[in-house]
């Protein structure tokens, strides 16, 4: 236990608030799976493996920050690689956390889902390609 919290402890707080969006998240998603009777163990591995690369990619921003500037050139505002991932990243968490809880059965404010909508719109949250089967 002392090593979790010694990890814990040593995570950025955006980091620790993107982990803890995740957490709830899964148990929102669980929830949601449950009332709608799809409940299995293979979409629960789909939804935990972009989580898995979203903090692996963070991780390597944590890698890359100290050569950030000889990289990139000048950033045009005073942050990290490492906290603009993460950022970005509980925006869309957030995003994930809200539908998640809608499809638990959670009533969702109207001004809320509007801004929902506005967000999905205006950031375009995707997916990357996928490389074909064979």
């Amino acid at each position: 236990m002392a090593v979790v919290g010694a990890v814990w402890g040593a995570l950025a707080p955006l980091d620790q608030t993107l982990v803890g969006l995740m957490a709830v998240d899964l148990g929102v998603y669980l929830l949601a799976q449950a009332k709608l009777g799809t409940l299995a163990y293979r979409p629960l591995i789909g939804w935990l493996i972009p989580k898995a690369a979203v903090l692996l990619m963070i991780a390597a921003g944590h890698m890359l920050d100290p050569h950030a500037s000889s990289l990139l050139g000048p950033l045009p505002i005073q942050t990290s690689l490492s906290s603009a991932l993460a950022g970005s990243f509980v925006l869309a968490e957030v995003v994930a956390l809200i539908e998640n809880a809608s499809q638990a059965g959670v009533p969702i404010p109207d001004f809320l889902a509007k801004l929902l909508a506005n967000v999905k719109s205006t950031v375009a949250i995707t997916q990357a390609p996928q490389p074909p089967r064979g």
